[in-house]
This record gives structure tokens, C-alpha cells and sequence, in this order.
């Protein structure tokens, strides 16, 4: 395989991981949004947090230590 190859895969791989850390961020803020909090700190685990916040009816997660951010409508979480 070539060095490009495998480089383009640990990208996917790393996007994956991501995608699925803010899906499930974005779900458990939902959550806390509805207990009437407004911001937070999810553990993730693997030294891995994220961290968000509720304005306006959307929610802004950001992933750390990568610091991707992500924001989504909250009638757009499922």
C-alpha cells in the first residue's frame, strides 16, 4: 500500500471517530438542554472530552483536545 494510501485511511478513520464523537455529543446535550442546563462538559473517555454550550436554539459542541468544532439546530438532533 502506499504512503498516501494509508495516510488517506488513518484520515478516515480519524474523521469516523469524530463524527461519531459528535453525534453522541450532540445527542447528550440534547438531553441536558432538556433538564434545562445550558452548558457543559462531556467525558468521552480516552482523555477525551467535549464541550458544549445552547444559544439560540442550536447547540455548539467542540471535541478536545482536536478542538473540531460543529454546531446543530436542536430540532435537527435525533
Amino acid at each position: 500500500m502506499p504512503v498516501s494510501q494509508g495516510a488517506n485511511r488513518v484520515q478516515a478513520w480519524h474523521e469516523l471517530i469524530a463524527n461519531q464523537e459528535f453525534d453522541g455529543s450532540f445527542l447528550i446535550a440534547k438531553e441536558l438542554i432538556g433538564q434545562g442546563k445550558q452548558q457543559g462538559q462531556i467525558e468521552l473517555g480516552r482523555g477525551r472530552y467535549a464541550e458544549w454550550h445552547y444559544k439560540e436554539r442550536k447547540v455548539y459542541v467542540t471535541l478536545m483536545p482536536s478542538k473540531f468544532e460543529q454546531n446543530r439546530s436542536l430540532d435537527k438532533i435525533y
